[in-house]
């Protein structure tokens, strides 16, 4: 009957109960090391604390409380945009938006027919056709000059303006009252020729027209 060789080094009691307690000790480090790294990782989870519970609130229907969930802010990205806020702040008002410079407003009387009548034929005015120049050379006011208002250079204004005092009293007129041609070009001989004293016909040609059907002028002055 063969029967095995005996352990040399058989197991004790003493080392089986030291075996224990250093199983625990590793077992509750690893718990301890868990628990800080769940804390410190961005990824681990959070559980709200537990609310107390007094003896008077038992039975009680207690209020449900929504805990939002845990926002993780990106330091670098949050520190740049505080420095570009800062430095965007830090920029002169007047450098972010520059004031824009107001346009000056344009008040041109109103001037009828019969009183330019008058004063054109007392040499007191300087009577301007602002219609194409197909259009005054069918009819037109007779006095009155050519200076079309869509078709004009900086150059022909200024000659224009060259020909008469600043001061001179300039009247436009276009076809009709639905004409609007003559306002633009009445700002540039205020603005960019320098007269002081522009005026508009508002009834224009058509004005006159039916107060002197038989005088429109079909000849250049």
């Amino acid at each position: 009957m063969n029967s095995q060789p005996p352990n040399p080094n058989p197991p004790s009691e003493g080392s089986a109960s030291r075996v224990g307690p250093q199983l625990a000790v590793i077992l509750l480090a690893a718990a301890v090391l868990g628990l800080i790294y769940n804390q410190a990782s961005p990824l681990g989870l959070r559980v709200p604390a537990a609310a107390e519970t007094s003896p008077a609130s038992v039975g009680k229907a207690q209020p449900v409380v929504t805990v939002p969930p845990v926002a993780y802010v990106n330091q670098t990205l949050a520190l740049t945009l505080e420095t570009v806020t800062a430095n965007a702040s830090a920029i002169p008002q007047a450098q972010l938006s520059a004031p824009q410079p107001a346009l000056p407003s344009f008040d041109f009387p109103a001037i009828g027919w019969p009183q330019v009548k008058g004063l054109l034929a007392s040499n007191q005015i300087v009577l301007v056709d602002v219609r194409f120049k197909a259009s005054y050379d069918l009819a037109h006011i007779p006095g009155a000059i050519s200076f079309p208002s869509h078709d004009y250079t900086k150059e022909e204004l200024l000659s224009l303006a060259a020909q008469y005092p600043k001061s001179t009293r300039l009247v436009l007129y276009c076809g009709s009252e639905a004409c609007g041609l003559w306002r633009s070009l009445a700002v540039e001989l205020v603005r960019v020729g320098g007269f002081t004293n522009v005026a508009y016909m508002p009834g224009g040609f058509m004005e006159y027209f039916q107060a002197e059907p038989a005088g429109a002028n079909t000849k250049s002055p």
